[in-house]
């Protein structure tokens, strides 16, 4: 079941009545119907007509006058958006709200009695607490020293990447030095010593590893493309 649903009627099929279908979800009938045979030499017609349950909003687009259209892609256009603005429309209607809003509130419920627990942080992380712990031990606040944080410098591989991806001006291949450190991912031109690309480590989303290239995400979706050399 679904909130619209589409109805097709073969030539001098029997008028449709949504009154046939008992359902809680159906809410709108889209009746295409074919009114002309197919043929080789015209394209066939089709009458479409819209039934909306009560409380559900007007939706456009409005259907022309005499409710007929041509085979083609013009028609699948208007059936595709009449279906998308029709099930917006009925998620608007105050019945669909009151159903939202009580749905919401069973997940709540189920998350609330399936994953609570009457446990105490200080039950949970020993007799002191978590909390109890940092006061006492304020004077000795100081930052955990790990291997990867002590340690200075990156890890460098020779790569190509392509002009174009820094500058519409330079479609030619550039050869880099790749560096990534714990807090940087640096490409060096070789050539010219400067720095054409640089971001924090911390804004990596992700990669995709190939057998000679990595193409690595950061941000919001940016991305950079790297190639290892032959004879690498």
């Amino acid at each position: 079941n679904d909130i619209v649903t589409i109805v097709f009627q073969e030539l001098g099929s029997l008028p449709f009545s949504p009154s046939m279908i008992r359902s809680n979800f159906q809410h709108i009938f889209i009746v295409v119907q074919l009114l002309t045979p197919f043929s080789k030499s015209e394209k066939p017609q089709y009458g479409i007509s819209v039934s909306r349950g009560m409380g559900i909003p007007y939706f456009g687009p409005e259907i022309p006058s005499g409710g007929t259209f041509l085979h083609g892609s013009g028609f699948r256009e208007f059936l595709l958006t009449k279906a998308i603005n029709g099930e917006n429309a009925a998620k608007k209607s105050a019945k669909f709200a009151d159903m939202a809003k009580r749905t919401r509130k069973e997940y709540l419920l189920d998350l609330a009695k399936s994953y609570s627990t009457n446990q105490s942080l200080e039950s949970a992380f020993g007799l002191y607490g978590i909390f109890s712990r940092a006061v006492k031990r304020k004077d000795k606040n100081r930052p955990r020293l790990t291997l990867e944080t002590a340690v200075k410098g990156a890890i460098t591989w020779h790569v190509q990447v392509e002009g174009s991806d820094f500058s519409s001006s330079n479609p030619q291949s550039i050869s880099c030095v790749l560096g990534i450190s714990v807090d940087s991912i640096v490409l060096v031109d070789e050539s010219t010593k400067q720095t054409i690309f640089s971001i924090p480590s911390k804004t990596v989303i992700g990669w995709i590893l190939k057998e000679r290239s990595l193409k690595l995400y950061y941000n919001v979706g940016e991305f950079v493309t790297v190639r290892w050399p032959r004879d690498a």
